[in-house]
């Protein structure tokens, strides 16, 4: 993935998740690194997989670099609140896997993966 494909699965998820749409602000906040870029990646394509253990996997790496992703957000306080904000609803729906929870994560993240290319 490159910065602004990383950019904009990371604003369509937090989108998908809070209804606050921050493209605007990634366009000018989130600079990342080559290895989060990597791992940006490695959850999306596991997102697209088309089975839920491992598009479960592919969230759970979103949510790992949640940290990460705020210290990227430390100029824009809204996207960083809504960034925490989904990384605790993680924490609590990874407990209770229920078809909820699949279908919206991929109504939202397979919407942006096809907007993506």
């Amino acid at each position: 993935m490159t910065t602004d494909q990383v950019r904009e699965f990371t604003s369509g998820f937090l989108y998908g998740f809070t209804g606050n749409d921050y493209e605007a602000y990634f366009q000018t906040c989130l600079n990342d690194t080559p290895a989060f870029e990597a791992v940006m990646c490695e959850a999306y394509n596991d997102v697209i997989s088309g089975s839920n253990p491992v598009a479960m996997q592919g969230v759970g790496l979103f949510a790992s670099q949640v940290s990460t992703l705020n210290g990227f957000l430390q100029g824009c306080p809204d996207a960083a609140g809504s960034t925490a904000t989904v990384g605790s609803w993680y924490k609590y729906w990874a407990g209770v896997p229920t078809k909820k929870l699949y279908y919206t994560i991929y109504q939202n993240l397979m919407t942006q993966g096809a907007a993506m290319g």
